[in-house]
């Protein structure tokens, strides 16, 4: 009735998730004149072996790490690699950048089976040509091609989202979906 109806309602804020991980990042860099030139070689490595989640109380925790279907962030891989290699020589640079994931399982619930075998690793290759000009150097033309080998990535739709329409690309959260994309301009100093 009216004399019943709801005078107040309290609508409180509770942060109850927790969120539990720990892994190693390296960097490397050598740098050497070869052929009247420069090259240097810089190597980045994630190893991310624990990554635990608890979404509420009450609930089991999931550990994320390796795994592409995940209900808090999208794919996280154990282990990824950068790789570059620059070779500069006068007013000319080539710059080449590899990108590597290791392979993920489809889920982290190990209580579900997948008939399918686990989300491809991948790398994509991308490479960049700068010439400067100008006096000091001052100008910076460019040519760079990310995905240079149009490698397209490995297939993966996420758990329950099958049959429902959607804006997502069926593809891992942080692989290429443009594929191979030219960018050209010119830098300068003012």
């Amino acid at each position: 009735t009216l004399a019943n109806k709801p005078s107040l309602v309290r609508f409180v804020q509770l942060n109850a998730s927790e969120m539990n991980l720990w892994g190693v990042d390296a960097e490397a860099n050598y740098r050497f004149n070869i052929a009247d030139g420069r090259m240097t070689l810089r190597g980045l490595v994630g190893y991310q072996p624990h990554y635990e989640v608890l979404i509420a109380p009450g609930v089991p925790k999931l550990d994320l790490a390796g795994s592409a279907s995940t209900q808090a962030s999208g794919g996280v891989p154990k282990l990824r690699f950068t790789m570059m290699a620059d070779y500069s020589i006068g007013d000319w640079t080539v710059s080449v950048q590899e990108r590597w994931r290791q392979s993920q399982k489809w889920d982290n619930d190990p209580s579900v089976v997948y008939s399918m075998p686990d989300v491809a690793s991948v790398a994509y290759t991308d490479l960049t040509v700068v010439r400067k000009f100008g006096e000091g150097s001052r100008y910076q033309a460019f040519l760079s091609v990310q995905n240079l080998l149009d490698r397209q990535p490995p297939l993966y739709i996420a758990p329950g989202s099958a049959g429902v329409p959607s804006f997502s690309f069926p593809a891992n959260t942080g692989d290429d979906i443009i594929g191979r994309y030219i960018t050209a301009g010119i830098r300068f100093k003012l």
